[in-house]
């Protein structure tokens, strides 16, 4: 009953939900203006 080593302890995820997750990721960046406060800081630094 002890733990198995071949098991991880997240589930293979496979990797279309890996994408779309990318996908969700960099729109909600684009929503928080995450790429113009970047920039900025990359001209200004």
């Amino acid at each position: 009953m002890g733990s198995d080593p071949k098991r991880s302890a997240f589930p293979e995820a496979p990797q279309t939900t890996f994408a779309v997750n990318l996908k969700y990721f960099f729109a909600e960046l684009k929503r928080r203006n995450v790429y113009k406060v970047a920039i900025v800081y990359g001209v200004v630094g």
